[in-house]
């Protein structure tokens, strides 16, 4: 994986690498790679994908407000969420704007691009012209999925994400073991 900065300088990403802002994340054909952010957040990135932060302000000096800015120009991305509060993290795709509500979540763009809700909640409204069309779709089902197919359509209503290839993500973020409610306590009669 590499990275390119503002000015055009590109460096192979390494373990300890430092990203910054405008920074974009090439991943090439087989590679992946998982970003740990300053706030605690996890970012995977499969092969063939690009991700550029836009912004990123977590416990500045100067008092810049927490908040994240990412755009994902193509490829799958699985993020957990850290520190940052929900309601500052944005992501982008060619095709929409995720709110993020809720903890996991992937993303995948190839013919349009697909949102699925792994925990939590997420709101994802559909581009038009590089705007978001007000046209907001809460997706707040675990296991369930939108689509936007092209720009200026709005989100699908959420469905079951079925049939969709993400083991490369999960084999760097493995999702986390459905947690199922304990069994009711068996209550046995006192005798008579």
């Amino acid at each position: 994986a590499t990275s390119t900065n503002a000015e055009g300088l590109k460096i192979s990403l390494n373990s300890g690498s430092t990203l910054n802002e405008e920074d974009l994340i090439v991943v090439g054909d087989g590679g992946h790679i998982q970003l740990q952010m300053k706030d605690g957040a996890l970012i995977a990135l499969s092969g063939r994908s690009e991700l550029k932060i836009m912004a990123y302000y977590f416990n500045e000096a100067d008092g810049q407000p927490d908040g994240v800015k990412l755009e994902l120009k193509k490829g799958q991305l699985r993020t957990i969420t850290g520190d940052i509060p929900q309601k500052a993290y944005l992501l982008s795709t060619p095709h929409a704007l995720v709110n993020v509500k809720g903890t996991i979540y992937d993303a995948l763009t190839d013919d349009g691009s697909k949102l699925i809700l792994r925990e939590g909640a997420i709101s994802v409204e559909s581009l038009c012209d590089g705007e978001g069309t007000g046209n907001i779709q809460l997706v707040d089902v675990p296991g369930t999925a939108v689509d936007v197919v092209t720009t200026c359509t709005d989100p699908t209503e959420p469905q079951p994400a079925l049939g969709i290839d993400t083991t490369v993500l999960n084999t760097i973020i493995p999702l986390p073991a459905p947690t199922t409610p304990p069994p009711p306590p068996v209550v046995v009669d006192p005798p008579v």
